[in-house]
């Protein structure tokens, strides 16, 4: 095996931090900007709301419904969790 290139470790080097954004692993990440907050789950939008504290329950309610469903449940395979 040859060894790695210099520019080969960049390109995996963590992601610089940017301000109001917060990784929760690496799945799910907020982002929070004027009052706007979008949380991206596998790099895709799940949920973009105002700040307040009802729709901050709302969009934490359904993300972990629509990842904590098991696999065999009817809602999980439809992809579509009901209200």
């Amino acid at each position: 095996m040859s060894p790695a290139l210099p520019y080969e470790e960049e390109l995996f080097n963590h992601p610089t931090e940017i301000s109001g954004t917060v990784f929760a692993n690496d799945r799910f990440c907020v982002q929070t900007e004027e009052g706007q907050r979008v949380i991206s789950a596998h790099g895709v939008v799940f949920s973009n709301y105002s700040v307040n504290k009802t729709n901050t329950l709302f969009a934490g309610t359904q993300l972990l419904l629509r990842y904590s469903v098991a696999p065999s449940h009817p809602e999980a395979k439809s992809g579509h969790i009901s209200d």
